[in-house]
């Protein structure tokens, strides 16, 4: 019988084949968005292009100031009815009892997160809630009213987070809905309070002209 050579010190060797590797969670949302089928495929490529061009306004009216104070409202309140619709959405998973096209595999189920006790507040569903609070900010958006779209959209914001931190560590699970609207929520916040800074701003440039 041979005696097996030692290992030699210092050397790498690769994993074996079928070796499981955690996954980031980018590459969890990446595995989920690519399942993603169908009508919610739509709905991501939709949120993404809204989240995207919101992020863009944000970044040009805090820093290029591109963007006319006047388009402001125009565009958090098209920020809030994307969230009115994303919300519908979770609403529908929250009543359903079929599987939906959102629950993609065990790191990213809807109907999980939308059917756990978390789900309700004083058997209120969190996504009517949102439907709600989304509509306000619409509301007080288009009637120009800045301190509250900002004090509604940071409270949203708060509510937001912690939701996440309810997914993340209690149930363990994302909703696709959830985190479309939490990022729908920051980019909300983002603007209310450039449009804020950009109203004062001018208003001190005019003072000053005077």
């Amino acid at each position: 019988m041979g005696v097996a050579a030692p290992a030699k010190p210092g050397l790498n060797l690769p994993p074996a084949a079928g070796t499981d590797r955690p996954e980031s969670p980018p590459e969890q949302l990446a595995e989920a968005t690519g399942k993603a089928t169908g009508p919610l495929r739509i709905t991501l490529a939709l949120a993404g292009r809204v989240l995207a061009n919101g992020l863009r306004a944000a970044l040009s009216v805090l820093f290029e100031r591109k963007i006319p104070v006047k388009m402001m409202r125009y565009l958090i309140a098209l920020l809030a009815l994307a969230g009115v619709v994303v919300s519908i959405l979770a609403l529908h998973v929250h009543y359903s009892t079929t599987a939906e096209p959102c629950s993609i595999n065990d790191k990213w189920d809807c109907g999980i997160v939308n059917h756990s006790r978390f789900a309700e507040i004083a058997h209120i569903p969190v996504a009517a809630i949102g439907i709600a609070g989304y509509l306000a900010l619409a509301g007080l958006a288009l009637a120009r009213r800045r301190i509250l779209v900002t004090v509604a959209a940071i409270v949203g914001l708060g509510f937001a987070l912690y939701l996440t931190h309810i997914e993340k560590d209690v149930l363990m699970v994302w909703c696709l809905y959830c985190v479309i609207s939490q990022g729908i929520i920051a980019l909300t916040t983002v603007l209310a309070l450039g449009w804020v800074a950009a109203d004062r701003i001018g208003r001190k440039h005019a003072s000053d002209r005077v």
